[in-house]
This record gives C-alpha cells, sequence and structure tokens, in this order.
C-alpha cells in the first residue's frame, strides 16, 4: 500500500520512486530486468510547504499531474502527501460544511 519512495542520495533527498515508474518499465519491456531505481526516479521534485493551504496543494497536483508530494518545513521533508490524503482532507471538510449547514437551516425554521 505504498505508492511512492523518496530516493536519498548522501543524506540528500535526490528523487521519487512512484507505482508509475514501475509501470513505464514494465511498459517498455523492462520486466525482470536489473534496473537501477535513478535511471527510472523522477528527480525533479515537486514539494509543498507545511503551511501551505489545501486547495493550493490540490492545485499544484492537479496542474503538475502527481499523485505524491513531498511536504517541507525547515528545509527538511517531514511527511508525504498523496492523492488520497487530499481527497480525504476535502471530503471531511465539506462534510463538516454541510453538517453545520443542515444545522443551520433546522434550527433557523
Amino acid at each position: 500500500r505504498v505508492g511512492a519512495v523518496l530516493v536519498e542520495e548522501h543524506g540528500e533527498i535526490v528523487g521519487v520512486f512512484t507505482e508509475r515508474d514501475v509501470l513505464k518499465c514494465w511498459a517498455a519491456g523492462r520486466r525482470g530486468q536489473k534496473i537501477p531505481i535513478k535511471d527510472v526516479m523522477t528527480r525533479d521534485l515537486i514539494v509543498a510547504q507545511a503551511d501551505d493551504d489545501m486547495a493550493y496543494v490540490m492545485s499544484i497536483m492537479t496542474q503538475k499531474g502527481v499523485r505524491h508530494l513531498p511536504v517541507v518545513d525547515k528545509g527538511k521533508i517531514i511527511s508525504v502527501l498523496s492523492i488520497r490524503d487530499v481527497v480525504q482532507a476535502q471530503v471531511s471538510s465539506l462534510e463538516a460544511e454541510v453538517h453545520y449547514l443542515k444545522d443551520y437551516i433546522t434550527s433557523a425554521g
């Protein structure tokens, strides 16, 4: 149930290896071959800051077509958000808003 792993080299994060990278190798006919992760990982990391707004994070993930986004705080990666995390947060927020609006409507009458 892991869709992405960060790749570290000499104490520095140098990329991310995702399930998409595995599928690219598979589709390219490289099944069963020993392939160094550095040859297929994504090197240009797009990151979010710990205090970024969830709407901004959703926008970046959508625009850039990424499903895993490292979160940075004070220069260090503290987490990796998945698109599933973002959707669950949005659903929870909308459920709370619907609940609040239902309470408001029933108490207004």
